[in-house]
């Protein structure tokens, strides 16, 4: 298997290709870059230079991996959006990697009489450092996540060599200063490809996705976000005049979205409902339908816009459409939803579903179909 992987979350911009067999990893081409230049200028002309060094194609390649974050959001934006690009053109699966994973596997842990545990960590500015904490075995000690670096000190306790690696040290060395800890710091660690390329062969190919599911993983809302005020929305029983609206909503935004045909029929068949949310000027940015039996019902796909989402635009939807079908006389609704989307999960679960079965590989290898439902 040939991976092609890419980093440009932080400072550093790379690209590496590999050959996978088993847990074997053989390097045939790699590229560092640590010009100022933005990532977007710097990341198409390394990996040619990658691919180029190899002789091979994108064509050629089987898989890529990918850092989705933490880091700059404009840079994990960038990465991720290439990957696309390519895996759209060759049809390949991805491998999410995060940025913490990718910085401890790039570091060579040299012989300690003792524990070592390895804290990669990135300068999240205002004394915050996005972070986790491996053991030298990559379990998973701290999870991943953004942190005060005192908030972060209070949640390491363990014993032993803590090596120190990325661009936050300073700030969280200082917070664990009089532990029994013997610090060291990794001065000089970067992400590279060979560290991205052990984190896709640890996942398994059972964690490959389509390049559609691949999102970025902040652990923090940029400032555009924190600043932005909530879209105002409408929400309305979806009318024939949506259903163009609807199924470009659907295509952009859902794996296997319905055909026209059922979007149609989901609008004019009194045996189903829909709910549209629309913005002041009528756009429609988020959708759910469903269809109901007697006193039983059944959502079908819910997808809100990308730029409006994390506004709680997809709650307002199913609190409406689950008070439509109680009007309409059901009592129970059903939905599956893919064990891995775990923003649909959460979503979910806030408006009082519960889990009462699943399906096994239902979407594919390792991706079961949870089966909820709620009481009306």
């Amino acid at each position: 298997m040939r991976l092609l992987v890419f980093d440009t979350s932080n400072a550093t911009c790379c690209a590496g290709l590999y050959e996978i067999s088993g847990t074997d990893i053989k390097e045939l081409s790699y590229r560092i870059s640590f010009e100022r230049r933005t990532h977007s200028e710097v990341l198409l002309p390394l990996t040619k230079e990658v691919l180029d060094e190899a002789g091979i194609t994108n064509k050629d390649v089987d898989v890529y991996g990918v850092t989705i974050g933490p880091g700059s959001f404009t840079g994990i934006r960038i990465g991720i959006a290439t990957v696309k690009g390519m895996s759209l053109i060759t049809g390949n699966k991805v491998c999410e990697v995060t940025s913490t994973e990718a910085l401890a596997r790039s570091v060579d842990i040299l012989p300690y009489d003792g524990r070592t545990y390895i804290l990669p960590c990135f300068d999240a500015r205002n004394n915050r450092v996005f972070a986790a904490l491996y053991d030298e075995d990559m379990n998973v000690i701290v999870e991943e996540n953004a942190y005060d670096a005192a908030d972060l000190a209070s949640r390491i306790d363990v014993e032993g060599r803590i090596i120190i690696c990325g661009n936050g040290y300073d700030t969280v060395a200082s917070s664990l200063e009089g532990r029994d800890l013997l610090i060291e710091n990794a001065k000089g660690a970067a992400i590279l490809p060979i560290g991205i390329a052990r984190c896709v062969v640890s996942h398994g190919s059972e964690s490959f996705k389509d390049a559609i599911e691949v999102a970025p993983k902040y652990c923090a809302r940029s400032q555009a976000e924190r600043f932005k005020k909530p879209t105002d929305v409408v929400l309305n029983d979806a009318a024939e005049e949506d259903i163009d609206k609807i199924t470009i909503l659907e295509a952009e935004g859902i794996k296997h979205p319905w055909s026209r045909e059922e979007i149609t029929d989901l609008i004019v068949n009194d045996k189903k409902r829909a709910v549209v949310a629309r913005t002041s000027d009528g756009d429609v940015v988020g959708y759910c339908g469903a269809s109901f039996v007697l006193d039983e019902g059944e959502i079908g796909n819910l997808c809100v816009s990308g730029k409006y989402r994390r506004e709680g635009i997809a709650t307002k939807i199913m609190d409406k459409l689950l008070s439509d079908l109680k009007v309409s006389g059901v009592t129970t609704v059903f939905l599956e939803v893919s064990s891995t989307n775990e923003p649909a999960i959460r979503l979910y679960e806030k408006v009082g579903f519960v889990k009462y079965g699943s399906r096994k590989d239902y979407y594919g290898a390792g991706d079961d179909a949870l089966l909820l439902k709620i009481e009306l």
